[in-house]
């Protein structure tokens, strides 16, 4: 249960925070983290987006 409600907030942090060197930090812990293929397959694409530009902003 504590490493679902950690991957949750970690998952969130990627998805909310605008800054290139939190976003940067937040990849790794999912890494780490994620065991399902899926998941390692959608972080890998923002992990992309990321990285061609720097940032992620909210909706």
């Amino acid at each position: 249960m504590v490493q679902d409600k950690e991957n949750k907030k970690i998952n969130t942090d990627i998805f909310w925070t605008g800054t290139k060197k939190n976003c940067y930090l937040s990849q790794a812990a999912i890494f780490i983290n994620l065991k399902s293929n899926t998941m390692k397959n959608t972080v890998q694409i923002y992990s992309f987006y990321v990285l061609k530009h720097n940032k992620i902003t909210k909706k």
